[in-house]
């Protein structure tokens, strides 16, 4: 596994808290796999690590029909400086796998939506 930063540690068990929280919800026991959808906001302000990770890692969309792990998930979703998407609606679709529907803004993390569910920025999402 590779070397994390603290912020990238603690997006990592965020995610395994939701995945944990759906998978209880819908009664599976999954070694769970991951797919990306990438949502448009328009109209919402962006930064310029938004401008980097749309045009540089988001650019060729190659990763929207590719199931992932939860490691390949952090990797992908961190712009530099330990930014991460704004929020993250998840769900697990009808073939067992679990969706992110992503916001292409990144922030930092004590900026991430969803705080209230205690592990932000990951809301479940029916």
């Amino acid at each position: 596994m590779k070397r994390y930063t603290v912020r990238q540690k603690e997006f990592l068990s965020n995610l395994e808290k939701a995945t944990g929280e759906l998978i209880a919800a819908e009664e599976n026991d999954l070694s769970p796999m991951f797919q990306i959808v990438l949502m448009e906001e328009s109209g919402r302000s962006k930064s310029s690590i938004d401008d980097v990770m749309e045009y540089g890692i988001f650019r060729n969309n190659n990763f929207s029909e590719k199931t992932m792990t939860k490691y390949e998930v952090v990797e992908l979703l961190t712009a530099p400086n330990d930014k991460f998407p704004l929020w993250i609606k998840i769900r697990l679709d009808v073939r067992g796998i679990i969706e992110l529907t992503v916001s292409k803004r990144f922030r930092t993390f004590r900026e991430l939506h969803n705080r209230e569910t205690g592990h932000p920025p990951f809301v479940l999402w029916a």
